[in-house]
């Protein structure tokens, strides 16, 4: 007996319309109305005034006549709220206009420094349902609500600091986005403080202004200096260095292919130990007007990051924060030894070295 080919699809067809039609009941039954009426949400700041114990919502939602406009102002439009804390303020936000917002698209949570402390926000970002893991928690130097509102030549400022975390595209982070798991994985793990990018409104727009460094109970201590900021991001987060140019002496430029650190740990004696970085660095040669040899140019590349870690190492033993996870090597590699060092002002009783393997390849 032969199928008839085109019954058949006509009764797939009709259970797949039964179907798609129980979806959409389910939805509606779930959020109390259709796509319509749902906002979609790209950013999220949260603000403190000053003398007040409010906390201030400011959500930017997404322009769908424009949505295909993103890099431009007007495609979106801000909604602000207060509350006695963040969960509070966000629900406020629904006796302003909105709908139903949903977070699910949202790339960026922007704090002001008053409100960088995890107690400020941590909580909520961690229970709500709709924040996701890669969100990108961002510390400003001033208001945050404003900075979302700002414009600079109409270009939206979420967009600038979306290319700034993500610098390649594609949504591939950079070396300085640091997401809401990174930065909780490194403040409940022992021997390592979190650090978050720290950005500052200019003339030109927004821009990266340098990192700011969290102690162990999720409090903001200090912006690190430019040389420290490049020792961490060299070191801690080699992997997301691709596509990165590294300026040296003498007008030489590289631009980074690969970069893998590797990191071996010792005993020594008297309850101190050592660190050792190992950077395999293959990097494209872009510039090299005095013409250097490739000893040459390897020797200035050790030395520029051997720099940097030197800087890295000097600002974390003067805040006595381990942002570049020594302690944590120790305890994954060395436990008894972290056990005895763990309670002490351990930093000074490192060895850090530096060694450098640079494969140069030529435009």
């Amino acid at each position: 007996m032969r199928i008839n080919q085109a019954k058949v699809a006509s009764i797939f067809g009709l259970l797949w319309l039964i179907l798609l039609a129980a979806g959409c009941s389910s939805i509606d039954a779930l959020d109390s109305g259709d796509l319509k009426d749902v906002e979609l949400v790209t950013s999220l700041a949260v603000d403190k005034y000053e003398g007040s114990s409010q906390l201030v919502a400011t959500v930017q939602l997404l322009n769908r006549d424009k949505a295909l406009d993103r890099q431009y102002a007007e495609s979106y439009y801000n909604l602000t709220a207060e509350g006695i804390n963040l969960p509070a303020a966000v629900g406020e936000l629904y006796r302003y206009g909105a709908r139903q917002l949903n977070f699910s698209h949202a790339s960026i949570l922007l704090l002001s420094e008053q409100t960088a402390d995890c107690q400020h926000w941590l909580d909520y970002a961690l229970r709500s349902p709709e924040l996701r893991p890669t969100i990108y928690p961002v510390v400003c130097q001033d208001n945050a609500g404003r900075l979302l509102a700002a414009e600079v030549e109409k270009i939206s400022q979420t967009y600038l600091l979306n290319n700034i975390l993500e610098p390649l595209g594609s949504g591939r982070p950079g070396a300085t986005a640091i997401t809401l798991q990174s930065f909780v994985e490194d403040l409940l793990q022992p021997g390592i403080e979190p650090v978050l990018p720290w950005v500052e409104q200019s003339q030109q727009g927004v821009e990266l202004g340098g990192l700011m460094v969290f102690n162990g109970v999720g409090q903001p201590v200090a912006v690190l200096p430019e040389d420290a900021c490049w020792g961490y991001i060299w070191l801690a987060r080699p992997q997301h260095l691709r596509g990165y140019t590294l300026e040296l002496p003498q007008a030489v430029v590289f631009q980074v292919e690969n970069a893998v650190v590797q990191v071996e740990t010792a005993a020594l004696a008297e309850g101190c130990a050592s660190v050792q970085f190992k950077l395999k660095l293959r990097a494209r040669l872009l510039n090299n007007p005095a013409i250097l040899s490739e000893k040459e140019l390897q020797k200035i590349t050790e030395d520029r990051l051997q720099q940097f870690l030197n800087a890295a190492l000097a600002e974390s033993r003067r805040l006595q924060l381990d942002f570049l996870g020594l302690g944590r090597e120790l305890y994954r590699h060395q436990p008894q030894l972290w056990e005895g060092l763990q309670d002490q002002a351990y930093l000074e009783k490192l060895t850090v070295s530096l060694s450098v393997e640079t494969e140069i390849l030529q435009s």
